[in-house]
């Protein structure tokens, strides 16, 4: 969804002229967003929190790893403690990554 943004208001990138060089890095292509000028104020600070926890705690290949593995990430991560779970960590992180597809949709459709 961070790319669609990208694309839609980035004349350079959609016609091929420029390259969107940030591979998966979530924060890259979120600075890219912000570097656009497409953000209000609010939007910005609406989705930067979501945009940096998800960019914090995603890596590309975490849909081939066991749930220890990432469990021990997270721990690392400090997302899962001794009071904090990994389901209740896995259902905030959903939350967020909902969040920013839903402001994405909304800036894509204005």
């Amino acid at each position: 969804m961070l790319r669609a943004v990208i694309w839609k208001n980035d004349k350079e990138i959609r016609s091929g002229r420029k390259s969107l060089e940030t591979g998966h890095d979530l924060r890259s292509l979120f600075k890219r967003i912000e570097d656009l000028g497409v953000l209000t104020e609010p939007e910005r600070a609406a989705i930067t929190p979501n945009i940096e926890r998800v960019g914090r705690l995603w890596f590309n290949n975490m849909r081939f790893h066991s749930t220890e593995k990432i469990k021990t990430f997270w721990w690392r991560e400090n997302e899962i403690n001794k009071r904090r779970t990994l389901k209740q960590a896995a259902w905030d992180y959903f939350a967020s990554c909902s969040s920013v597809v839903k402001q994405c949709e909304v800036l894509c459709k204005s």
